[in-house]
C-alpha cells in the first residue's frame, strides 16, 4: 500500500492516460516512492520498568525511545481501556461531507473509506501523533485513495540541531542505515496528524507523556511486592542444631526453600509475618494510580465505575466533561480529514469547490429543546443563520423558496389575502343593500358607504405585505405597522353611517306609525 508496496511505481505511468473527463485536468499527479519497512527499523521495545532508563527518555526528549516506552504502557490493563473507552465514542459519531460538487461527494461516499483513515487518525489521541500511509488506483476516471496506519514504533527523530520542533520536519523512517524524511515525501502519499494536548516540543503533545510517572510508580510497587511475596511463599526454614551448621545449610537448600537457617539448639528465632494492614494500605496505593489514570484519559471515575456513587450534579458534571473531550477530539481530527479531502479534490477536479468533514456531535434529547428555541426566536422577528442551524441539528436546512413546491409563495398567498378581503368588503356590501328598508326616500340616499375607505386600507395592507419574503417577516411588519395604519377616515365615515342609519330608523318608525293610524 503507498508508498509501502510496488503499485506505488506503476501509478505515475497510468495518470497521464486517466483523466479523459470533461473537466479540466488535475493539477497535481502521484508519484510513488517505494519505501521498505521491516521489523529491523522498529525501535528498540521496553522489556522491563526501569526508573533510570525512563527519567533518561524524559530528560532527553527521545522521541522514538518515549514512543515505544508508550506501546509497552498500552499492556496495562486500566491505560490500555481506558484509551479504547476515550475512543470509541469518537468512532461512534456520526459525520457528513459539507461540498458543492455533489459528484466528489458521492464519490467519497462510493470509494473513500473514511471509516479507515478515522479509525488511523484517533491512535494520535493516546500517541501524539498518527503517520497515514496513502496508495491510490484509478476508479471512474479518478484517483481514489486507500489507507494504511504506520506505528508510530517506525518514527524517529531527528536531534542533530540539539532541538525538537512542534513539526514533522525532523522525524524519519529509517530504512536500513538511511533516514527517509517525512518532510521529503509527496503530500499526497502521507497523512501525518497531530493531537497535542499540550504546547511545546512534539514530545509534549501526547496524553501518554502525562502518564508515564503513574505507570512507573504502579509497576515498581506491584513488581516490589511481587518479589516479596515470592520471597515468602515458602516459609523461611530453621534448624537448630548442635553438628556442623554448614552441612545443615545445604541440606536446607536441598528442600526448595528461598531462604534457609542454621542456629545453635539453644538459641530461638523469630519470624516476622506481612500484616494485614500492609496489605490493604498496597492494594489501596493500586486502586488510586488507577484512579488518577482513568481520571486524566476520561475526565472523570465514574464513566468506569472506579469512582463511588456520587449526586446527579456530580454525574452531570462528568457527563458534560466527556463531552468537552469528545468535541476536542472531534474538532481536531476533523480538521486533519478536512484538509486531506481538499487536497483530494484538487487531485481529481481541476476547479474544487471545496470540501468540509463535520462530526455530528448533536445530542438527540436535545432536538426538542432546540426546536422550542428556535421557533420562538424566529417568533419574536430574530433571524437564525442556516448554518447555525444545521449546527445545532445535524442536518441540512434549506429554505423553500421555489413555486414548485407545495406551500404557496409569498406573493401569491398575498394577493389571495387581498382578494379575500375585497370579496369579504363585496359580500357584506351585498348583505347591507338586502337589509336596507324597503322605503326609498331622501334620507336613504344620504346613507354613506365605507367601501371606498376599506379598499384603500386593503390596498395599504397588500402593499405592505409585498415587501415580505416569509411569512414570519410578513407577521412581523403587520405587528410593527399596525399602530401606524391611518383609521381616521373608516371612522369617521363609521360614525356619519351609524348617525344617520339611527336618523333613518327613527323616520322609519314615524313612517309605519302614520300608516297605522291611516
Amino acid at each position: 500500500m503507498g508508498f509501502f508496496t510496488k503499485a506505488a511505481n506503476r501509478i505515475e505511468k497510468g495518470l497521464s492516460r486517466a483523466f479523459h473527463s470533461s473537466d479540466p485536468q488535475p493539477k497535481q499527479t502521484v508519484k510513488g516512492r517505494p519505501v521498505t519497512l521491516t521489523l529491523s527499523d522498529k525501535q528498540e521495545a521496553f522489556g522491563a520498568i526501569d526508573i533510570a532508563e525512563i527519567k533518561d527518555a524524559l530528560e532527553n526528549e527521545d522521541f522514538a525511545q518515549l514512543q515505544s516506552l508508550y506501546f509497552f504502557m498500552m499492556r496495562d490493563i486500566k491505560i490500555a481501556s481506558s484509551v479504547l473507552m476515550r475512543k470509541q465514542p469518537l468512532l461512534s459519531l456520526p459525520y457528513r461531507i459539507e461540498t458543492d460538487n455533489e459528484e466528489f461527494a458521492e464519490f467519497i461516499k462510493n470509494h473513500v473509506d473514511i471509516d479507515a483513515l478515522l479509525n488511523s487518525l484517533t491512535h494520535a489521541i493516546y500517541y501524539g501523533v498518527s503517520l497515514v500511509d496513502v496508495d491510490y488506483r484509478v476508479i471512474e476516471q479518478k484517483l481514489a485513495p486507500s489507507f494504511r496506519h504506520i506505528s508510530s514504533r517506525y518514527l524517529y527523530a531527528d536531534k542533530e540541531d540539539g532541538k525538537l520542533k512542534p513539526t514533522i520536519d525532523h522525524l524519519y523512517i529509517k530504512q536500513g542505515s538511511d533516514k527517509l524524511y517525512l518532510s521529503n515525501l509527496q503530500p499526497e502519499r502521507r497523512i501525518f496528524h497531530k493531537h497535542p494536548i499540550d504546547i511545546g516540543e512534539i514530545t509534549d503533545f501526547s496524553l501518554a507523556s502525562k502518564l508515564v510517572w503513574y505507570f512507573a510508580l504502579k509497576h515498581i510497587t506491584i513488581a516490589h511486592n511481587m518479589q516479596y511475596f515470592d520471597a515468602v511463599a515458602t516459609p523461611p526454614l530453621v534448624m537448630k542444631t548442635d553438628s556442623d551448621e554448614e552441612e545443615a545449610v545445604e541440606m536446607l537448600y536441598t528442600m526448595k526453600s528461598q531462604s534457609v537457617a542454621a542456629i545453635d539448639k539453644e538459641d530461638s528465632i523469630s519470624y516476622l509475618t506481612l500484616t494485614q494492614g500492609s496489605k490493604a494500605e498496597f492494594l489501596s496505593f493500586i486502586n488510586y494510580i488507577d484512579s488518577q489514570i482513568t481520571t486524566l484519559i476520561l475526565g472523570n471515575t465514574l464513566s468506569t465505575g472506579d469512582g463511588k456513587t456520587g449526586s446527579y450534579s456530580q454525574s452531570k458534571v462528568h457527563e458534560n466533561r466527556q463531552k468537552e473531550l469528545k468535541s476536542f477530539d472531534a474538532r481536531l481530527i476533523g480538521q486533519t480529514i478536512t484538509d486531506y479531502l481538499n487536497e483530494l479534490e484538487k487531485m481529481n477536479y481541476g476547479t474544487p469547490k471545496g470540501v468540509r468533514f463535520v462530526f455530528d456531535l448533536t445530542e438527540k434529547k436535545d432536538l426538542k429543546e432546540l426546536s422550542e428555541v428556535v421557533k420562538n426566536l424566529s417568533g419574536a422577528g430574530y433571524e437564525i443563520a442556516p448554518e447555525e442551524i444545521e449546527s445545532q441539528f445535524g442536518f441540512k436546512v434549506k429554505l423553500k423558496q421555489t413555486e414548485t413546491q407545495s406551500t404557496p409563495s409569498l406573493d401569491t398567498n398575498a394577493r389571495q389575502v387581498e382578494a379575500n378581503a375585497l370579496n369579504k368588503v363585496h359580500n357584506n356590501q351585498e348583505v347591507n343593500n338586502q337589509t336596507q328598508p324597503i322605503y326609498e326616500d331622501e334620507l336613504d340616499s344620504q346613507v354613506p358607504g365605507t367601501q371606498a375607505e376599506e379598499e384603500a386600507l386593503v390596498e395599504t395592507i397588500y402593499n405592505l405585505l409585498a415587501n415580505a419574503k416569509t411569512y414570519d417577516e410578513a407577521y412581523q411588519l403587520l405587528l410593527e405597522q399596525y399602530t401606524d395604519v391611518d383609521l381616521s377616515v373608516l371612522e369617521a365615515s363609521l360614525f356619519k353611517a351609524i348617525g344617520n342609519s339611527q336618523i333613518l330608523a327613527d323616520a322609519e318608525v314615524q313612517l309605519e306609525e302614520i300608516d297605522t293610524d291611516a
